[in-house]
């Protein structure tokens, strides 16, 4: 069976919108220090992404209206996932992003279904905190 992996943030989405959340709800210092730790081998990604949400104090429901504003699917993506059924493919999304802000933006665009890997997030007003999928 053939299998597409695609990635979510900045591939599906026009823009990475895990780096705008944390940009815009989050602390853009946090954000600057983390990004740069990456970007020299100082930090995982586990660690940026972890870093990252932990200042965001925003509901669940704010950000996820938030996305639904912002977040733009790239063109051809809905073809992809029609192509993909037709020819009996296995479409896989493998995304570092929280399923509870994918899957709000899949079903707006009547995409639901999508076989999806992603990690979770438990919302709290002092901080949200990332749950890796592979670390459960």
């Amino acid at each position: 069976m053939t299998t597409i992996f695609v990635d979510f943030d900045g591939t599906i989405t026009q823009e990475d919108l895990l780096d705008r959340i944390a940009k815009t709800f989050g602390d853009p210092d946090v954000y600057a220090e983390v990004d740069a730790g990456l970007d020299d081998d100082r930090l995982t990604l586990h660690d940026v992404i972890r870093r990252e949400f932990e200042p965001v104090t925003a509901t669940l429901d704010e950000v996820v209206s938030w996305v639904l504003a912002h977040g733009s699917i790239r063109a051809g993506f809905a073809d992809l996932v029609h192509l993909a059924e037709e020819r009996g493919w296995r479409l896989l999304i493998l995304s570092s992003g929280f399923r509870e802000l994918i899957e709000p933006v899949l079903e707006r665009e009547g995409l639901e279904g999508i076989e999806l890997l992603a990690n979770s997030v438990t919302p709290a007003p002092t901080g949200w905190r990332a749950r890796f999928r592979d670390e459960t």
